[in-house]
């Protein structure tokens, strides 16, 4: 057997497959020793719950998400088939631990709340923050269990800060001019439409006071004021972005408590987080 120990990546993969059929890899002997080492490195482990632990976990004014797999224990064939996909989907979220957390507990054990009883095991739930406008939701038993699926189905019900972090994590300096360019043509539109808002509420005020006229200002109004407050956001957003761009030309100095503050102090961005303006 043959491990691969250096990180994941195109060119990491192919020199394990070309040294292994050139017969330069040295063997591996198994035991439980090299098994815990190796899996502690590439494996992302799971706070395993009890049921005073679980209640404690929906009453705590927590703050990150949670993800909780509710198996049949530790014989159950069906939960053992996917535990790997949904360790491969927590090891993703490795890197945000303070924003997402993976629970696991034995459904078969424990005596949980009427509504986490669940009449086929596994069952995979997504709990949000304790005062969140978004509510828990249970994994479609329908739906594939499947990486792409859970990122999905995670993705789409976690904080907007989360999803922010990982955007900005996973976006190399070639997808950040990418952006920078679609925001660009993104700014050349709203200043269009503004000048067209503003020449339209000119042409209404000296049209006249009529009802019909004061209706349509207003409605001009709120929309001009939409397409400013839109385009002081994709401002602040492109500041951020070339600020990323220009620490990644300078070989990454940006310190964590710096890149900590643009995203956790970023009024702007979260505003176009929760307002989805094709950003």
């Amino acid at each position: 057997m043959h491990f691969l120990d250096d990180e994941i990546s195109v060119n990491s993969i192919s020199k394990f497959l070309l040294n292994f059929h050139e017969r330069k890899l040295k063997p591996v002997k198994m035991n439980e020793k090299s098994v815990k080492k190796f899996m502690g490195k590439n494996v992302q482990s799971f706070e395993k719950l009890n049921a005073f632990d679980f209640e404690n976990l929906l009453e705590t004014k927590r703050k990150h998400d949670s993800v909780v797999f509710f198996t049949g224990g530790l014989t159950h064939g069906p939960s053992a088939s996917i535990s790997y996909i949904l360790h491969t989907v927590a090891s993703y979220f490795s890197d945000f631990n303070d924003h997402i957390k993976f629970y696991l507990i034995d459904a078969s054990a424990n005596d949980l709340p009427f509504q986490y009883t669940f009449d086929r095991l596994p069952a995979i739930v997504f709990i949000p923050p304790l005062h969140s406008t978004i509510g828990g939701a249970r994994y479609p038993h329908i739906l594939p269990i499947s990486v792409p699926n859970l990122l999905a189905f995670f993705l789409s019900r976690s904080q907007p800060e989360l999803r922010w972090r990982i955007a900005l994590s996973s976006c190399s300096s070639e997808c950040i001019k990418r952006n920078r360019l679609e925001l660009h043509r993104f700014l050349s539109l709203l200043d269009l439409s503004i000048r067209k808002l503003r020449t339209t509420r000119s042409h209404l005020i000296r049209s006249g006071h009529g009802h019909d006229a004061s209706a349509q200002a207003a409605f001009i109004r709120i929309a001009l004021h939409r397409r400013i407050l839109q385009r002081t956001a994709a401002v602040h957003l492109d500041n951020v972005l070339q600020l990323l761009a220009s620490n990644d030309r300078i070989g990454n100095n940006l310190k964590f408590d710096e890149t900590n503050q643009i995203i956790k102090q970023s009024l702007f961005i979260r505003w176009i987080l929760y307002n989805h303006f094709g950003l």
